[in-house]
């Protein structure tokens, strides 16, 4: 891996000798830099020496460590003697710090000595070979350039960030291809765990995690997407990206959560202009564990932002549920097109605009196993954007064939079961009027037991609330084999023509 060397300033090994605040003390000290670890990126490390002649010194002594914004780090000492290598750790680049040091004298405190110093500037590291692109897990903090396109094939991928990710990746335009992934991880997806780390301007082409064959199988938790399992931190950034020719096949028996997305698995940061094309996502869960399934996004926290997306990615997801002797099992399922689930949002620009959803959503068998003592509720919002979505939203194309099929409990129990579905979404909970929302010749099909399953669907929302919308009805939504009305009296468009205000999705739709 090459290193370009990029000039940092250094300053001298001592800052000085004494500083003190009170003419009638003669407690002193000195601050140096260590000469083996010294100043580096994210840590510094000095020889510091307090000297008080006369005793003076009743109590604790306390080396603050601070930033213009607030203290980092405190240090407490029983004596001047305890004293000797100082190290400060998870400093940021390129910052400048003040270390103070205080010494109890009675009730008082008195200031030593102050002093500054200031964090070297991240190097760049050249990606050029699948063993760079490894060995990223070394340094998780670093700032990495990519070179040239990567070609992993016949290469065993393990993603170099199973931990948090807070450097940056430039992908400069290149691409990686022909990745597979076949271990089961708690974060899993090319990059893993993004913390506050930044990933763009990188193609990714041909990605395999899992087979039809051979899918990936846990029996634990897992936050999973393509791109990252879990973007952790508002501060994370997504940017620029395309995914071709991907496919996941993920079996959970987890009873926990599983959060599976086509850009990330869980996202808690900002996403923008992200593409894509020709892609496919299968999961089948076995017990009832939370699922958040998205094309795009399985579960949006509320900090949460994306705008310019285009995912063409179909959706499939079955439940085999076993047996079991519990008697509260509660399963809540939610699968959009773009998102299963979207929290509310934290900030005024959390809303999620600009984004193209076009693909088939397939709930082949969803198979509770209810047993007869089984007094839970059994929850699944399904829409061609969202599952459920409690945010603003604005200017959206969702193009969603959608085909669900419930079997029938056989036994007698009290178990609650809802099933809401929408062209748009199962649920929506927004206070802003969407506009430019277009919904394309969808259709949705059903099969469950009209009896035990309580059901409402709608070419917008998959319950009785309305908000404005203009687009178009829906083709047809059948249940149980039998056509139903179940559209809304919307606007038909006869073209896309100006129709938005938007210059990345009329690109993408008409290629203006």
């Amino acid at each position: 891996m090459k290193k370009i060397i990029m000039l940092v300033s250094l300053f001298a090994f001592v800052f000085g000798l004494q500083a003190c605040n009170n003419n009638d003390s003669n407690i002193t000290a000195t601050i140096v830099v260590n000469e083996d670890q010294g100043i580096q990126i994210n840590n510094a490390t000095f020889d510091i020496t307090v000297l008080d002649p006369d005793f003076e010194i009743t109590g604790n002594i306390f080396i603050y460590l601070s930033n213009d914004l607030s203290t980092v780090d405190t240090k407490t000492y029983s004596s001047a003697d305890s004293i000797s290598l100082v190290s400060f750790s998870n400093l940021s680049a390129e910052t400048e710090y003040t270390i103070e040091i205080q010494a109890t004298i009675g009730r008082d405190s008195l200031t030593v000595i102050t002093e500054t110093f200031t964090t070297l500037a991240q190097a760049s590291l050249d990606i050029e070979t699948p063993e760079d692109f490894f060995a990223m897990s070394n340094n998780r903090s670093g700032n990495y350039v990519l070179k040239n396109d990567i070609d992993f094939n016949g290469v065993e991928f393990v993603t170099p960030f199973t931990s948090s990710f807070i450097g940056s990746f430039e992908g400069n335009g290149f691409t990686l291809s022909n990745i597979k992934i076949t271990e089961s991880r708690l974060y899993n997806g090319v990059f893993g765990y993004i913390s506050s780390g930044t990933v763009k301007n990188v193609n990714i082409n041909q990605l395999e995690i899992g087979t039809e064959e051979v899918p990936i199988e846990t029996s634990s938790s897992t936050k999973t997407g393509f791109l990252t399992g879990y973007q952790a931190s508002s501060l994370s950034v997504i940017e620029n990206v395309t995914i071709s020719n991907a496919t996941m096949f993920l079996t959970t028996s987890s009873s926990t959560y599983a959060y599976v997305g086509g850009i990330a698995g869980e996202s808690r940061g900002r996403i923008e202009n992200v593409i894509i094309e020709n892609s496919t996502i299968s999961l089948h869960t076995t017990s009832n564990a939370i699922v958040r399934l998205g094309g795009a996004i399985g579960y949006g926290y509320e900090s949460a932002q994306a705008s310019q997306l285009d995912i063409d990615v179909d959706l499939e997801y079955g439940l085999e549920a076993d047996i079991s002797t519990r008697s509260d099992r509660t399963f809540s399922i939610y699968v959009g097109g773009l998102m299963g689930d979207v929290d509310p949002q934290s900030t005024n620009s959390g809303m999620l605009k600009e984004m193209i959803y076009e693909g088939s959503i397939t709930l082949s068998n969803v198979d509770y196993n209810t047993n007869e003592n089984d007094e839970a509720n059994y929850s699944l919002y399904v829409g061609g954007a969202f599952g459920v979505i409690n945010r603003s939203f604005d200017m959206m194309y969702i193009d969603a064939t959608i085909a669900i099929t419930v079997d029938a409990i056989d036994v007698e129990n009290d178990v609650n079961q809802s099933l809401r579905v929408g062209g748009f979404a199962g649920l929506v909970n927004t206070y802003n009027e969407p506009t430019q929302i277009v919904l394309k010749g969808q259709s949705i099909t059903l099969n469950y037991d009209a009896n035990q399953v309580q059901a409402r669907v709608a070419a917008f929302i998959g319950l009785s609330r309305l908000v404005v919308i203009e687009g178009y009805v829906l083709n047809a939504v059948t249940i149980n084999d039998e056509t139903v009305n179940a559209t809304l009296n919307l606007t038909t468009l006869t073209s896309l023509n100006d129709f938005f205000d938007s210059e990345f999705l009329n690109e993408q739709l008409i290629g203006a």
